[in-house]
C-alpha cells in the first residue's frame, strides 16, 4: 500500500484513505486492515521515496519484451505511407 501518510499533502495511491465499511471512522488501505486492530503507519514521512521501486528485490521479476516488440499501446503500422502531395 502507500509508503506516505494519510494525511499527506500528495495526492498519490488514494488507497491508503478508503473508509472502512466494518468499522466507522477507521481509514485503511486493505479490506484485512480494516478488520484488524492494526493501524496504518507509513514507511516513511512522504518526502524521500524508500524501497525498491521495481520490486525486483522482493523476488518480482522485471518484464521483459522479446526483441523488435512495440511498446504497449502503439499501433502497427498501417500498411504504406500515402504518396506526398
Amino acid at each position: 500500500y502507500c509508503r506516505v501518510p494519510q494525511d499527506g499533502a500528495f495526492n498519490v495511491r488514494g488507497a491508503r484513505n478508503i473508509p472502512c465499511v466494518t468499522v466507522p471512522g477507521k481509514r485503511a488501505p486493505t479490506a484485512k486492515m480494516c478488520e484488524s486492530a492494526e493501524n496504518y503507519v507509513p514507511v516513511n514521512d512522504g518526502y524521500n521515496w524508500k524501497g525498491d521501486p521495481n520490486a525486483t528485490l522482493s523476488g518480482q521479476a522485471v518484464p521483459q519484451l522479446p526483441p523488435g516488440t512495440p511498446p504497449a499501446g502503439v499501433p502497427p503500422p498501417s500498411g504504406p505511407a500515402p504518396p506526398p502531395l
